[in-house]
């Protein structure tokens, strides 16, 4: 090969360097803008809480109010065959829509934890809680203030499937994670966790640390009511928007 020839190659490799060197750089800069956009926009299904609004306190208390009526309501049942077991109720069924919740959340939830005794406390980051109901799941999200980026404030979200199992435990687990739009492993969520510390309740934890594992979480799906009844939950479905709860009141047993 003459020496003109060589040097003629020599320029095509590296404008074929030059070339892949800025096709991949385009690559890498357009995946990050479209990641960043991604992890910066909010669920779909997020929905911004006016806390302040005298429309969310009242939405807020009525569900309060209609919720504690349903739990202590006299119902008709009967007791179990051949005596000595425990009076149970005929069922009845409560069907709640993801925005009253939302409001009894954000409105109600931080002064009943306060009064409740519990430790459960929500962290300084976090300033709105949402949930959405739908495809058998219950999306729970969370806005945070982050400490990069000028403390900008992200929306972590995830999803959990919830199952009446033939022991009539409830039984939880995590179904997918996400920042913003943007799905993202159970261990990137656990550091997240860890570091804004959600529960100084050490159980609570714990049961987060066994969702984040891929495990699943069973509890026990009874509200003891101050006159000795009992409310248990039997059956439960996410889907259109609402969250659809059958129990049962029972006492004595």
């Amino acid at each position: 090969m003459t020496r003109a020839g060589s040097v003629r190659r020599a320029r095509r490799l590296r404008r074929w360097a030059v070339g892949v060197g800025l096709g991949l750089a385009l690559a890498v800069t357009a995946g990050w803008l479209v990641v960043g956009s991604l992890v910066r926009a909010a669920p779909p299904w997020w929905r911004s809480v006016r806390v302040g609004e005298a429309q969310t306190q009242r939405i807020a208390q009525e569900v309060e109010n209609s919720v504690a009526t349903l739990l202590h309501m006299a119902r008709e049942g009967g007791g179990a065959s051949g005596g000595g077991g425990a009076w149970r109720s005929e069922p009845w069924g409560v069907s709640i829509p993801a925005s009253d919740a939302n409001a009894w959340i954000n409105a109600r939830l931080p002064r009943w934890l306060e009064t409740s005794g519990s430790d459960l406390r929500l962290p300084s980051e976090i300033g709105e809680v949402q949930v959405e109901f739908g495809e058998g799941r219950v999306w729970v999200g969370v806005a945070y203030r982050g400490e990069g980026e000028g403390g900008a404030v992200r929306v972590l979200s995830a999803a959990f499937v919830a199952r009446i199992d033939g022991d009539g435990m409830l039984g939880v687990e995590l179904g997918g994670v996400r920042v913003g739009r943007l799905a993202i492993s159970r261990g990137m969520l656990s550091g997240v966790v860890e570091r804004l510390g959600v529960s100084g309740d050490a159980e609570a934890m714990e049961a987060v640390r066994v969702l984040l594992s891929g495990g699943r979480v069973g509890v026990e799906p009874v509200i003891d009511l101050e006159d000795g009844r009992r409310v248990r939950v039997t059956g439960m479905r996410a889907r259109g928007g609402r969250l659809e709860v059958t129990c049962v009141t029972e006492h004595g047993g």
